[in-house]
């Protein structure tokens, strides 16, 4: 069955009920924007009884079936409506309670899933066909954005304009993604807000399609009742304002706004809600708006300044995170440390567990810090770690770095390259010792000589290392180096699809942010106008892994769902928000930035603000922030090594390993320092 305006086109499966295509009508249907084969509109803990069709609107009756075994059939039911109307498509859930008792929603009661295609199979070169879906689930205030990841301008946006809705769920079936790893997301699933529905009541959600071509947010403010709340820096440092607006799109009437429970003050003007609040302390903001009849929330976070969080991590690495034990080759070693047990950890069967690679960055961390202010205990502990790095992963002679301990490069990982470029890049401006520079810029040379994929690492940065091989006279090294980027940049603008790399084998915002990021660089050295317009195309697709949801856990954080389940103690596969290298979309504004004098100042600082909630104040951290309510894992095939454990598991926690986040703390020092 087909639903259409001039705008949106809507296909349904008549026997089920679900949709099977969603489509513009402008001539840009080169998007899946459902997934195949999924079950977008299912009522979870609800089955299907009838469905009735007519012109333009059909209509599915659903009763209690709960698949939980302690849940009995209980005399609740669903009416649902899909029509099609002139600017939009909409679909309402009238949800009604039979028995003579209250009801109590949980989120587990029931859920709307809406399975945004973001399923990449093994093998794609490019996101053809496939989009990138965000969601905020601010209770009354809900919606989500579907972004194509190809040259498809429009996003499909979907507003809730009647219900409440306070959080999102990940259902994830193993079997069905085409691949035995990483490269699918799930489906996203709505959890209601509990509320307590009375005898007979009825609750209603309402659900509006659109598609449009302008930013999110600013079609969002055009609906009317909709509430747009908005921070200057969501993240902000201790004893600094944050000023808030909450803009609606009517007249408001009423109005309370409550911090962390308690009510503060608050101006009016056009409609539009101002809050300048002091953050005198640090932690968690929670800012609730009551507007009119709706609520929703903005969660604001407050930090220790940029100097203070650098010391104590570096301290806090040099005292719990190194092994010592001169008997064993680790001896030196910055390890993973975890919180929970408050003990070291290490594996050499799992590489993402090992002493090296991403873990170099406790070692830039700790330099860094000795930069600022000398501490003998700090240096003691950085020699002792460059001891163990020059023993076991790296050949001072031929600048090999080795993918782990025993100087092993069964696998040739030169991903790592880059790091160990910037660990001696930081020991050469530490202590002006030539000879680290030159480590620096050999490591690259490698990287180059042996990157016959050309693929995408990050962190490298050929302006920046220039300068110090121009101070110190290293000019044949300097041409070396960049004879090796430029070939990587000429093949880059010439095989503009392909993505390749060792380590992130789904289509992300990081081959997106590096690309952009090196030819904004090759811009710098040669002044080609090619690649600069090359440089914006893939700064456009990066946009498409972010949104701006008034939360500092995901505001402009790019979309990650693979990093737990390789580098953390949890082992899922679920958004995390934030993951550290969502600051690469930081890294890449600050250089249009500073190469171009487009001002993205507040983005790029909110990007990496956002992600220091992953750095404690006793200088601990956490690898990541596991953001959904629930993640359910469902396999019906042998458990593969790439497949976590099929089961339900619960987020809205940080995951208790320290292990690779603290290229997160070096690059915003970097910037913002």
């Amino acid at each position: 069955m087909k639903l259409q305006n001039c705008n949106i086109c809507i296909e349904i499966d008549e026997s089920t009920g679900f949709l099977t295509a969603i489509n513009s009508t402008d001539g840009y249907s080169n998007t899946n924007w459902v997934r195949k084969e999924s079950n977008w509109g299912f009522i979870e803990n609800f089955s299907l009884t009838s469905i009735d069709k007519s012109d333009g609107c059909i209509i599915l009756q659903y009763e209690h079936a709960p698949d939980l075994h302690y849940l009995r059939k209980e005399n609740v039911n669903f009416s649902v409506t899909k029509k099609i109307l002139k600017d939009k498509y909409q679909e309402t859930y009238t949800f009604t309670n039979n028995t003579n008792l209250d009801y109590f929603i949980t989120k587990n009661s029931f859920s709307f899933i809406m399975p945004i295609n973001s399923a990449f199979f093994k093998g794609e070169k490019n996101a053809s066909d496939i989009c990138a879906g965000h969601v905020w689930p601010g209770d009354n205030v809900c919606w989500l954005v579907a972004k194509s990841l190809n040259e498809n301008p429009n996003k499909l946006i979907i507003n809730m304009s009647e219900g409440a809705i306070s959080d999102y769920s990940l259902y994830r079936d193993m079997t069905i993604s085409g691949t035995n790893s990483s490269t699918f997301r799930g489906d996203i699933v709505l959890n209601p807000t509990p509320r307590t529905v009375l005898p007979k009541q009825t609750v209603t959600y309402v659900f509006d399609y659109y598609f449009t071509q302008e930013n999110e947010i600013d079609f969002l403010e055009g609906l009317d009742g909709f509430i747009s709340l908005k921070a200057d820096y969501i993240t902000q440092f201790i004893n600094k304002n944050i000023k808030l607006t909450a803009k609606y799109s009517g007249t408001i009437n009423s109005c309370k706004v409550l911090v962390n429970g308690n009510e503060i003050n608050h101006s009016i003007k056009d409609n539009v809600v101002y809050v300048d609040y002091l953050a005198d302390e640090l932690g968690e903001k929670k800012f609730d708006f009551y507007i009119n009849d709706k609520h929703t929330f903005l969660l604001a976070n407050v930090i220790l300044p940029l100097d203070d969080i650098l010391e104590k991590r570096a301290n806090f690495i040099a005292e719990k995170q190194q092994y010592h034990n001169e008997n064993s080759p680790l001896d030196g070693a910055y390890l993973i440390y975890d919180n929970s047990t408050k003990l070291l950890y290490y594996s050499s069967s799992f590489d993402d567990h090992n002493a090296g690679r991403e873990r170099i960055g406790m070692g830039c961390i700790v330099l860094r810090q000795l930069r600022n202010k000398y501490d003998e205990k700090l240096m003691q502990s950085i020699k002792k770690h460059l001891t163990f790095v020059e023993r076991e992963l790296f050949d001072t002679e031929t600048c090999i770095v080795y993918n782990k301990e025993g100087r092993n490069n069964s696998w040739l990982r030169i991903y790592n390259n880059p790091w160990f470029s910037i660990y001696f890049l930081e020991w050469y401006l530490l202590t002006n010792d030539k000879k680290y520079l030159e480590y620096s810029a050999k490591i690259l040379l490698q990287y180059y000589k042996n990157d016959i994929h050309h693929q995408d690492s990050q962190l490298i940065n050929i302006p920046r290392l220039n300068k110090y091989l121009e101070k110190e006279k290293l000019f044949e090294l300097k041409k070396a180096v960049n004879d090796g980027f430029m070939e990587y940049i000429r093949h880059l603008v010439n095989n503009d699809s392909d993505i390749y790399s060792e380590e992130v084998c789904v289509t992300s915002h990081e081959p997106e942010n590096n690309k952009a990021t090196y030819l904004v660089h090759a811009y710098l050295l040669e002044q080609n106008e090619l690649f600069k317009q090359e440089a914006f195309k893939h700064k456009k697709r990066s946009d498409a892994y972010y949104s701006y949801q008034p939360d500092y856990h995901m505001y402009m954080i790019s979309l990650r769902w693979w990093d737990d389940y390789w580098f953390g103690k949890n082992r899922l596969y679920a958004d995390t928000f934030p993951h550290y290298w969502s600051v690469q979309t930081g890294y890449m504004l600050c250089e249009f930035s500073r190469a171009f004098g487009i001002d993205y100042t507040r983005e790029y600082t909110n990007i990496f603000l956002n992600n220091l909630c992953l750095f404690k104040v006793d200088g601990s951290a956490n690898n990541n922030y596991i953001y959904p309510y629930k993640i359910k894992l469902t396999e019906s095939e042998p458990k593969l090594f790439f497949h976590p454990i099929p089961g339900v598991y619960y987020g809205k926690k940080y995951d208790e390993w320290a292990n690779d986040q603290d290229w997160a703390l070096y690059l915003t020092y970097l910037y913002l320092n």
